[in-house]
């Protein structure tokens, strides 16, 4: 049985935390130009300064959404390949798990 991936997104639960889940729903979306940082802030019941205190422009804040999705499967990849070196090298079913 293949290992799946669980990918851990934004853990902080913080304002931060809840900026960024709105903004990648935001994102997600409505693309960076479509999504409004007056909907992220709402949706993550926010202070409209909220993003400029914590990330400084909606452009840091699309970075850091970007960065921590990038971060947690760069993160996943490795555990999975750390299994995958558990395995036997003759393993049929390695090349599978690596991939």
């Amino acid at each position: 049985m293949a290992a799946q991936a669980q990918l851990v997104l934004f853990t902080d639960a913080g304002t931060r935390g809840r900026l960024l889940r709105a903004a990648l729903a935001q994102f997600a979306q409505y693309g960076f130009e479509g999504a409004s940082v007056r909907e992220i802030t709402a949706a993550a019941g926010a202070n409209l300064a909220a993003v400029n205190y914590h990330f400084g422009s909606k452009e840091a804040l699309y970075h850091a959404v970007v960065s921590d999705i990038f971060n947690s499967i760069r993160s996943e990849r490795l555990r999975l390949l750390e299994a995958c070196a558990a395995l036997p090298e003759d393993d049929p079913k390695l090349l599978e798990r690596i991939l």
